[in-house]
């Protein structure tokens, strides 16, 4: 499946202005999570693969 037009991986590497996307990577555990989460709250079957996850907890 193609990355959405608003966000590429592609765009960001560890060099560039996106450093904060790769400093903060998700936890698998949390990716799963929300996944799980999704398929339940929309009474889903199937979701599309998660390219790249990023968390920061600003509390």
């Amino acid at each position: 499946m193609p990355a959405l037009a608003m966000f590429s991986p592609t765009e960001c590497d560890a060099s560039s202005a996106c450093d904060d996307w790769y400093r903060y990577k998700a936890p698998a555990a949390l990716v799963a999570e929300i996944e799980r989460q999704l398929l339940e709250i929309h009474g889903m079957h199937h979701l599309p693969d998660v390219v790249d996850a990023s968390f920061r907890d600003w509390g």
